[in-house]
C-alpha cells in the first residue's frame, strides 16, 4: 500500500511558482514515486492569486505576522487563511499520511521562511503561512521539506514516522466506530 503525502506542487513540475516555473524534485518524483500517491497543493495559486504573480513575504505589522505582496503590500493573509482551512479539510478527507513542503516559501516552508519588517529587514526566519495552519490543525502529521529530505538519515525518520502516524491512525479510526 502507498503513502498518500500532500506535496508542494511546484516539487513535482506543476508551474505554479510566482513566475510560472516549477521547482521538479527527481527525489520525489522519480526516486519516491513508485511508492507515494501525491496530493500536489499550491496555496498562492489556489487561494486565489494567479501565474504570474507578484511575489509574497511574510510581514511583520502589530506583532502579526501577515502574507503581503512584495511591491504593492496588498495583505493576502484573510484570502489564505480561509482557503487554508478549507483545504486541510480536504486534505483530511484523503487520509494522508504525510506532507513534503517546499523550503523557504513564504506559504510552503516549515521553518526556513525569511519574515520581514515593514521596511524590508529580515527579522527572522519561521514557517510559512499554509505550513503554520497545517502544524497547528494537525499537530502529529508527519512534515518534512524537499531539502531535508535529500539528507538519508532525515529522510529514512521521516519515512519511519509515515508508518508510525499510519499505525496510530488507522487504531483511532477503529476505535471511533
Amino acid at each position: 500500500m502507498k503513502f498518500r503525502l500532500g506535496i508542494s506542487a511546484c516539487l513535482i513540475g506543476d508551474p505554479v511558482r510566482y513566475d510560472g516555473q516549477h521547482r521538479r524534485s527527481a527525489l520525489l518524483v522519480d526516486t519516491m514515486g513508485d511508492f507515494i500517491d501525491w496530493i500536489p497543493v499550491c496555496p498562492e495559486v489556489e487561494s486565489g492569486m494567479g501565474i504570474p504573480r507578484e511575489k509574497i513575504r511574510l510581514t511583520q505589522i502589530d506583532g502579526n505576522d501577515r502574507l503581503m505582496g512584495e511591491e504593492s503590500a496588498s495583505d493576502m493573509t484573510d484570502a489564505m487563511h480561509a482557503w487554508s482551512t478549507e483545504q486541510i479539510d480536504d486534505l483530511l478527507r484523503h487520509d494522508i499520511d504525510g506532507y513534503v513542503f517546499k523550503t523557504r516559501s513564504p506559504s510552503c516552508a516549515i521553518t526556513d521562511a525569511p519574515i520581514y519588517d515593514a521596511h524590508g529587514l529580515e527579522l527572522r526566519r519561521g514557517a510559512g503561512f499554509f505550513a503554520r495552519v497545517l502544524q497547528a490543525r494537525v499537530p502529529m502529521l508527519p512534515l518534512i521539506d524537499d531539502e531535508t529530505l535529500r539528507q538519508p538519515e532525515a529522510r529514512d525518520d521521516f519515512i519511519e514516522q509515515l508508518f508510525t502516524y499510519r499505525r496510530i491512525a488507522r487504531r483511532e479510526s477503529r476505535g471511533a466506530r
